[in-house]
């Protein structure tokens, strides 16, 4: 069954895009093509956003060909036996793209631009979609969706899946709300189909020290940086046997910068040991490839598989929770005013004894 259309011209304006992008990034334009370049992005990528959102194939020749380096997904070894491709849509934007198991109602992988930015939190959403083609292209907010919820708890997980175990796995994003830089993107994020069962140990602690200090630290210089973030399955399974736990969370990265290409990866086992493995983007294919027993490639073969730095294990305790860090504040508060009081009163008796 193929949902894709797939003539030359929508090929085109893809390729288009992409080429545009990735000279930008290289700094290579002329002059003609800077003022060109808006009318070709807003003319060409339109034909290409008038595309529905879920595919049962590819993301070639998509929406979503943009998120990845040179267009070229992962291939085939990590696609699980029942599958959907979700650009995901919000209003009428695409913001990143989504490899979703259909049997463990879990993604496989988000491929995202990495772009990050500060902003609070938003609603849970689910994708119409995958319940109905012929549903609205855009994901809805879980809570006020009029989609008959029999059909929405079988096509996908629901906020209900995660409420039994919330005191062991946190919600987690695999393209994360902190590495986009715009509301409506880091809204975006917050789909079900972008979240898996995460041990809190693990969300909370080394993995998000990975996704906010490592992901800084390694971009440093980049231009364009391409970002792959993904599960592994595993055994076992939350909400009796609904939505399905991964063994390992793994992420990679392929950057664009003026020297040429750089890339990197990380891998952590989905458990209470909350250690993250930072490492090279061929050691990371090479381990996924021997978790699943079939070969995987990740990216472009562009994309350096070796390391400029030696492998390492990122290991950072639980993050302390906002009512933590209140409550710590509201100590620090009382301790600064007690000694301004102790203060005060000794002036007052050391003035005393002077009158």
């Amino acid at each position: 069954m193929r949902f894709i259309e797939n003539n030359w011209g929508i090929g085109f304006s893809t390729e288009c895009v992409l080429f545009l992008r990735e000279e930008v990034a290289h700094a290579h334009l002329t002059v003609a093509s800077m003022v060109l370049l808006p009318w070709l992005l807003v003319t060409l990528g339109g034909l290409v956003l008038a595309r529905a959102e879920v595919f049962f194939d590819t993301f070639t020749n998509t929406g979503c060909t943009r998120f990845f380096y040179k267009g070229v997904e992962p291939s085939n070894g990590l696609v699980p036996q029942s599958a959907a491709w979700i650009c995901q849509r919000y209003g009428n934007q695409y913001y990143f793209a989504t490899l979703f198991d259909n049997k463990n109602r879990i993604p496989v992988y988000s491929a995202y631009i990495y772009q990050p930015g500060p902003g609070p939190r938003a609603n849970w959403f689910i994708e119409p979609q995958l319940v109905d083609m012929s549903y609205n292209k855009s994901m809805e907010i879980e809570s006020s969706t009029k989609i008959d919820r029999q059909k929405l708890e079988d096509s996908q997980a629901v906020s209900t899946d995660f409420k039994q175990t919330s005191q062991t796995y946190d919600r987690g994003h695999l393209s994360p709300s902190l590495h986009h830089s715009f509301q409506a993107s880091k809204t975006s994020t917050f789909t079900l189909t972008n979240i898996v069962p995460q041990h809190n140990k693990l969300n909370q602690g080394s993995w998000n020290a990975y996704e906010a200090k490592t992901m800084m630290n390694k971009t440093a210089g980049c231009d364009v940086t391409y970002a792959l973030v993904g599960a592994v399955s595993g055994s076992e399974h939350i909400s009796e046997g609904r939505v399905n736990v991964p063994s390992h969370i793994w992420a990679a990265a392929c950057c664009i910068q003026s020297g040429g290409l750089k890339a990197w990866a990380a891998i952590a086992e989905n458990s209470a040991k909350n250690e993250v493995k930072v490492t090279s983007v061929g050691d990371l294919e090479k381990e996924i490839s021997k978790l699943l027993n079939r070969n995987v490639q990740l990216f472009h073969e562009e994309c350096p598989r070796a390391s400029e730095f030696d492998s390492f294990i990122l290991k950072e305790d639980k993050r302390p929770s906002s009512d933590a860090q209140t409550l710590s504040s509201y100590l620090n508060i009382i301790l600064i005013l007690a000694t301004l009081t102790v203060s005060l009163s000794s002036v007052g008796r050391v003035e005393g004894s002077w009158q």
